[in-house]
Protein backbone atom coordinates (compact mmCIF):
# COMPACT_ATOMS: atom_id res chain seq x y z
CA UNK A 1 0.00 0.00 0.00
CA UNK A 2 2.63 2.32 0.77
CA UNK A 3 4.41 1.54 -2.24
CA UNK A 4 0.95 2.38 -4.08
CA UNK A 5 1.08 6.37 -2.49
CA UNK A 6 4.36 6.67 -3.67
CA UNK A 7 3.92 5.83 -7.13
CA UNK A 8 1.00 7.65 -7.41
CA UNK A 9 2.59 10.96 -5.16
CA UNK A 10 5.66 10.69 -8.23
CA UNK A 11 3.17 10.35 -11.12
CA UNK A 12 0.93 13.79 -9.54
CA UNK A 13 4.64 15.31 -8.80
CA UNK A 14 6.00 14.66 -12.39
CA UNK A 15 2.93 15.26 -14.02
CA UNK A 16 2.27 18.12 -16.82
CA UNK A 17 0.63 21.08 -15.05
CA UNK A 18 -3.11 21.48 -15.80
CA UNK A 19 -3.33 17.67 -16.78
CA UNK A 20 -1.77 16.09 -13.97
CA UNK A 21 -5.09 15.51 -11.52
CA UNK A 22 -6.99 14.36 -14.65
CA UNK A 23 -4.33 12.15 -15.58
CA UNK A 24 -4.07 10.43 -12.20
CA UNK A 25 -7.83 10.50 -11.96
CA UNK A 26 -8.08 8.27 -15.18
CA UNK A 27 -4.82 6.00 -14.21
CA UNK A 28 -6.70 4.75 -11.38
CA UNK A 29 -10.45 5.43 -12.27
CA UNK A 30 -10.89 1.60 -13.12
CA UNK A 31 -8.95 0.33 -9.78
CA UNK A 32 -11.80 1.23 -7.07
CA UNK A 33 -15.41 -0.06 -6.34
CA UNK A 34 -18.10 2.23 -6.11
CA UNK A 35 -18.25 1.99 -2.89
CA UNK A 36 -14.82 3.14 -2.18
CA UNK A 37 -15.40 6.08 -4.42
CA UNK A 38 -18.19 7.32 -2.58
CA UNK A 39 -16.10 6.95 0.69
CA UNK A 40 -13.26 8.91 -0.55
CA UNK A 41 -15.78 11.73 -1.94
CA UNK A 42 -17.23 11.85 1.48
CA UNK A 43 -14.02 11.90 3.65
CA UNK A 44 -12.90 14.66 1.26
CA UNK A 45 -15.58 16.59 1.48
CA UNK A 46 -15.89 16.40 5.37
CA UNK A 47 -11.59 17.39 5.15
CA UNK A 48 -12.48 20.74 3.51
CA UNK A 49 -15.77 21.19 5.67
CA UNK A 50 -13.06 20.85 8.89
CA UNK A 51 -11.07 23.28 6.85
CA UNK A 52 -13.34 25.97 6.25
CA UNK A 53 -14.04 25.59 10.15
CA UNK A 54 -9.73 25.84 10.81
CA UNK A 55 -9.75 29.06 8.46
CA UNK A 56 -9.41 31.49 11.76
CA UNK A 57 -6.41 29.26 12.69
CA UNK A 58 -2.99 30.20 11.23
CA UNK A 59 -2.09 28.50 8.76
CA UNK A 60 -4.20 24.59 8.76
CA UNK A 61 -7.22 25.56 7.63
CA UNK A 62 -6.23 26.18 3.65
CA UNK A 63 -3.76 22.93 3.78
CA UNK A 64 -6.72 21.16 4.67
CA UNK A 65 -8.77 22.07 2.40
CA UNK A 66 -6.83 21.73 -0.01
CA UNK A 67 -5.94 18.05 0.92
CA UNK A 68 -10.11 17.70 1.00
CA UNK A 69 -9.92 18.86 -2.49
CA UNK A 70 -6.75 16.44 -3.71
CA UNK A 71 -8.89 13.22 -2.54
CA UNK A 72 -12.32 14.38 -4.14
CA UNK A 73 -9.83 15.00 -7.51
CA UNK A 74 -9.07 11.60 -7.05
CA UNK A 75 -12.22 10.02 -7.44
CA UNK A 76 -14.22 12.54 -9.75
CA UNK A 77 -12.60 13.93 -12.75
CA UNK A 78 -14.73 17.03 -12.93
CA UNK A 79 -12.97 17.93 -9.46
CA UNK A 80 -10.08 16.97 -10.65
CA UNK A 81 -10.25 19.61 -13.74
CA UNK A 82 -11.12 22.04 -11.51
CA UNK A 83 -7.93 21.69 -9.27
CA UNK A 84 -6.01 21.35 -12.89
CA UNK A 85 -7.54 24.77 -13.99
CA UNK A 86 -6.45 26.68 -9.96
CA UNK A 87 -3.15 24.79 -10.62
CA UNK A 88 -3.17 27.19 -13.69
CA UNK A 89 -4.80 30.03 -12.14
CA UNK A 90 -2.08 29.97 -8.95
CA UNK A 91 0.88 29.10 -11.50
CA UNK A 92 -0.16 32.74 -13.34
CA UNK A 93 -0.71 34.80 -10.42
CA UNK A 94 2.59 33.56 -8.68
CA UNK A 95 4.62 34.56 -12.22
CA UNK A 96 2.73 38.56 -12.11
CA UNK A 97 3.92 38.32 -8.55
CA UNK A 98 6.92 37.66 -9.20
CA UNK A 99 7.77 39.39 -12.34
CA UNK A 100 6.11 42.70 -10.41
CA UNK A 101 8.48 42.07 -7.22
CA UNK A 102 11.81 42.01 -10.28
CA UNK A 103 10.57 45.68 -11.61
CA UNK A 104 10.58 47.74 -8.49
CA UNK A 105 13.84 49.83 -7.97
CA UNK A 106 15.58 48.78 -5.00
CA UNK A 107 15.48 51.38 -2.01
CA UNK A 108 18.37 53.59 -1.05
Amino acid sequence: MLEKLRRGWKDLAHGKPGDRFQAHYRNTETSRSPWHRWLMISAGVALMAIGVVLLPAPGPGILVIALGAAVVAQESEWAAGLLDGFELWCREALSRIRRRGKKRPARA
